[in-house]
C-alpha cells in the first residue's frame, strides 16, 4: 500500500506539491527535460505545464488540490526550471516535441492538459496535432495566435512569443481540437485579450470561456477559489 493510499485510508488528505527533488531527466534534441510525477497513480492523467520564465513549481497551487484526483505529471520547458536549453531553437513546435517524446517515454497514450501561458500554447499544439489523444483541455491565460501585444514583454525570450512561423502558434490548426476545453482568462489580462479568446472560442467546438473579474494573467492566484471550483467543476471533481 502506498503512503497516499494509507493517508486516504486513515481519512487524511495528502495534497501533494512539485518539489524538483523526485523526479527525472530525458535527453530530447540536445537538451535533458526535467520531468516529476505526484498525486495518486491510480487516477487518470493530468499533464501540466507552466508559463514562460516560471517552472512546474508555480503551479503548485492548483497541483496541490488536483493531486488527490489526478496522477500528475509535469514537465519543466527546456531553458526553464531544471531543464537545459539546449542548441535547438526555443519555439513553441520544439516545446510541442519535448513533451510528446515524454510521453512515449513513459507510454501515455490519453492524457488531460492544464496549461498556463505559454504552456497553455503548447498545448493548444499537441491537442491540434491529435497524436496524443487529449481528452480535456484547460487553457489559462494562454495565447492561440500572434495577435496580442507581446511587444511589452521582456525580450529574452521575444522570439518565441513572437514567432509567425508554423514552429510558432497554432493558429488556424486549433479548429483540429476535439478534447474538451476551458479557457480561462483574467479580465485585466493585458497578453490575451478577451476578443481574441472569443474568437478562439468559435472555432474550438466543445469549448467554454471563463473571463475572471478583479484578475490578470496569473488568474490563479488572483482568484484562487473561484479558478479552484471551475477547475474541479470542469475536470468531473465532487
Amino acid at each position: 500500500m502506498s503512503a497516499l493510499q494509507k493517508a486516504k485510508y486513515c481519512g487524511v488528505l495528502i495534497m501533494e506539491k512539485f518539489n524538483h527533488t523526485s523526479g527525472q531527466h530525458l535527453e530530447i534534441d540536445g537538451a535533458k527535460i526535467y520531468f516529476e510525477e505526484i498525486g495518486n497513480k491510480e487516477k487518470p492523467l493530468l499533464l501540466m505545464l507552466h508559463g514562460g520564465f516560471e517552472d512546474i513549481e508555480n503551479l503548485n497551487s492548483i497541483a496541490s488540490y488536483l493531486s488527490e484526483h489526478f496522477r500528475i505529471l509535469g514537465i519543466d520547458a527546456r531553458g526553464h526550471g531544471r531543464s537545459t536549453l539546449g542548441d535547438h531553437p526555443l519555439t513553441y513546435k520544439q516545446m510541442q516535441a519535448d513533451v510528446e517524446a515524454i510521453l512515449e517515454h513513459l507510454k501515455i497514450s490519453t492524457v488531460n492538459i492544464l496549461g498556463f501561458s505559454d504552456g497553455g500554447t503548447v498545448a493548444y499544439r499537441i491537442a491540434a496535432s491529435n497524436r496524443v489523444k487529449v481528452n480535456k483541455l484547460i487553457a489559462i491565460g494562454t495565447s492561440w495566435s500572434q495577435k496580442d501585444d507581446f511587444e511589452a514583454l521582456t525580450q529574452s525570450i521575444v522570439s518565441l512569443w513572437l514567432d509567425r512561423t508554423e514552429s510558432g502558434h497554432p493558429d488556424e490548426s486549433v479548429r483540429d481540437i476535439t478534447a474538451n476545453t476551458l479557457l480561462i482568462r483574467g479580465d485585466n489580462d493585458f497578453l490575451v485579450s478577451l476578443e481574441s479568446l472569443m474568437e478562439l472560442k468559435g472555432k474550438i467546438k466543445n469549448s467554454s470561456l471563463m473571463n475572471v473579474p478583479f484578475a490578470e494573467h496569473v488568474v490563479y492566484e488572483a482568484q484562487p477559489q473561484l479558478t479552484k471550483i471551475v477547475i474541479q467543476q470542469f475536470l468531473d471533481i465532487v
